[in-house]
């Protein structure tokens, strides 16, 4: 179940929304004004993963990865 992030269209607020299926329409109220003009924003994710047998367990080191887009 993803988590999607969202700009309030009338106060500017973000918020996150838990959305649990893809199928039904989703309706999402702006926690400060109660408003469902919003618009799905882009948000980054994070990952983990693992280098070699040598590191396992070790989070990769991403200091120098930068967002596209």
């Amino acid at each position: 179940m993803p988590i999607y992030e969202y700009d309030c269209l009338d106060c500017g607020e973000r918020y996150e929304k838990l959305i649990r299926t893809m199928k039904a329409k989703v309706i999402v109220n702006c926690p400060i004004c109660g408003s469902q003009h919003a618009r799905k924003a882009i948000s980054l994710f994070g990952s983990r993963s693992t280098q070699s047998n040598s590191n396992v367990g070790q989070v990769s080191d991403t200091s120098g990865c930068t967002p596209v887009g």
